[in-house]
């Protein structure tokens, strides 16, 4: 690792952008971190803030609110990864394009930041009920919501390692493809917002759910074949051959990552069927309202909390 991080500092972008000294670039990106460690967080306080006169439950306003900077950073992302894979498609392993690492820079503090507001949120919702200290709430919450943690901590810390160290300037296409897996984030904040709101019933909200499930399963569970689809066509392998081609823990990381996807779109399948199978018992009278179905704006399937 020493060498690979003595060798970024000593090389230039010239080549591939035109523009300053490395170092000064490096510079730049931890500025960016820091930058997206402050946005985050203050884009949650002030839509907190913002929605503090139209919804009066805090719990509630936690989670729209947390849904709205997911989607604000989803919108970033998508855009990013489009420009991305627009600019690096004719040479999809050693084109380079300078936003991958600036915007892995600015989002990956987003990761870290949702943590702390899906606590949050929790944390309100427990308190809503009885008197709880934060001290109190933290390892249950932890354990309640560790499989969204690790999620996280892999993409807000490892992958960004990987990113800025270890992919030695070559990849950027299927980092921007990986971007592009926000497209469905939107959607599945919508629709938390929608119930978070008491629409479930609407017509708005049964189209939203028809949405997610087609747009989901195209960003998020077919990107990865389709990747290694790419790589495969470009070098001449067979797609069943790609794992054997490529570094084991680019091939571990993709299969992590897609289990993941997998598993939350398996769960809200689940989640939509029970939906409807209560709205024909209860013979298309009474919508599913009661706030027990919750999902993360991730995409993250939560169990009725305790």
């Amino acid at each position: 690792m020493r060498s690979i991080i003595r060798n970024r500092l000593h090389m230039t972008v010239g080549a591939t952008t035109g523009s300053l000294p490395l170092i000064i670039m490096d510079i730049t990106l931890v500025l960016l971190y820091f930058t997206g460690s402050f946005v985050f967080p203050l884009a949650f306080l002030t839509c907190t803030f913002l929605l503090r006169g139209r919804v009066q439950q805090e719990a509630i306003r936690f989670r729209i609110a947390t849904s709205l900077v997911s989607i604000l950073q989803a919108l970033m992302a998508s855009t990013v990864g489009a420009y991305v894979v627009a600019n690096c498609y004719q040479d999809f392993l050693y084109a380079r394009c300078w936003l991958v690492d600036v915007y892995m820079s600015f989002g990956a503090p987003y990761m870290l930041y949702d943590i702390g507001a899906m606590y949050a949120g929790y944390h309100a919702n427990i308190r809503s009920r009885k008197q709880v200290s934060w001290r109190d709430t933290a390892l249950p919450f932890l354990n309640h919501r560790r499989l969204v943690v690790f999620h996280h901590i892999l993409i807000g810390v490892v992958c960004f390692l990987f990113a800025m160290f270890f992919k030695n300037d070559r990849g950027d296409f299927f980092f921007g493809c990986m971007f592009l897996t926000e497209l469905s984030t939107p959607f599945i904040n919508l629709r938390m917002i929608l119930l978070k709101l008491g629409k479930a019933g609407t017509h708005l909200y049964q189209m939203n759910n028809l949405v997610i499930l087609v747009v989901f399963f195209i960003c998020r569970i077919l990107t990865f074949p389709i990747i290694f689809w790419v790589y495969g066509w470009g070098r001449g392998v067979p797609l069943y051959q790609v794992p054997l081609h490529i570094p084991w823990h680019c091939t571990a990381g993709c299969l992590a990552l897609a289990a993941f996807q997998v598993f939350w779109y398996v769960k809200f399948i689940k989640t939509i069927s029970r939906y409807r199978l209560e709205k024909v018992i209860n013979g298309n009278k009474r919508p599913y309202t009661n706030g027990s179905e919750k999902l993360h704006p991730n995409g993250v399937p939560d169990v009725k909390e305790s």
